[in-house]
């Protein structure tokens, strides 16, 4: 990779990005693994942690409008959840078909998500879709999209520094805590204070029939008051280890 020069700008010698060629492409898959991942984990990308992507088996399933039929189960191939909120979806194409048609797919299922929670809050902000060729990226809701040719990917230039700006995980993270200071209740609340108080844990149960006959034997061996060491715990209640071991593996 060329260093940036003072304007903050990289001389491209070749026509590849940073993290991955278009000729390294065959598949979706190698979408994915050669490019996407790397991107959203590497320090020169989004810097995500492991904990933070989800794939297609941790969403809930959506019905959504895909192209000219309808679609049930759809999955998008990435979910970016923060602070136990999804905040960003990826969706990643064939190398066939258009980034346009994922960048939809991606608002759609976004809308879906954000239905569910309260009017106004719409955890999911953003949405991703790259085809190998160029990715695009924007709000869920407009068609204010930004595309960037894979091979300006570069740590360094101006188009690839706005992405990161916008859809790293710091930024999102800021984003995540005070959305989940608007649905956090108000104060804190003991659970003891919510059953009656100090009054209330300082109350006595009598003991029911099968305590009454059983306090006498736990008395019996293990009150520390009495100061004295049982014979019968020594004998009975501790098992060599020997014994241990041969019980477990005959």
């Amino acid at each position: 990779m060329q260093p940036a020069d003072e304007a903050g700008y990289v001389d491209r010698i070749d026509a590849m990005s940073y993290f991955a060629k278009i000729e390294d492409f065959e598949s979706e898959g190698d979408v994915e693994m050669k490019l996407i991942t790397p991107l959203l984990f590497s320090k020169q990308g989004l810097g995500y942690f492991h904990e933070d992507v989800k794939n297609k088996s941790y969403m809930a399933p959506t019905t959504i409008d895909k192209g000219a039929g309808k679609t049930r189960g759809y999955y998008p191939d990435y979910s970016i959840v923060l602070n136990s909120l999804p905040v960003m979806v990826v969706e990643v194409k064939d190398l066939h078909e258009k980034a346009e048609e994922g960048f939809r797919e991606g608002q759609l299922y976004a809308q879906e998500v954000n239905k569910r929670w309260p009017t106004g809050f719409n955890p999911v902000g953003l949405v991703v879709a790259c085809n190998g060729h160029s990715l695009m990226y924007g709000p869920w809701d407009s068609e204010e999209v930004t595309r960037i040719e894979i091979n300006d990917l570069l740590p360094g230039a101006a188009l690839f520094e706005e992405f990161r700006s916008r859809c790293q995980r710091s930024a999102l993270l800021d984003r995540a805590v005070q959305l989940r200071k608007r649905i956090r209740p108000e104060g804190s609340f003991k659970a003891m204070n919510m059953l009656g108080g100090p009054s209330k844990q300082d109350q006595t149960l009598e003991a029911n029939q099968f305590a009454r006959e059983l306090a006498p034997i736990f008395r019996e061996y293990f009150d520390t008051g009495l100061g004295r060491t049982d014979p019968v715990i020594l004998e009975r209640a501790y098992v060599d280890g020997r014994e241990h071991t041969l019980r477990r593996h005959p």
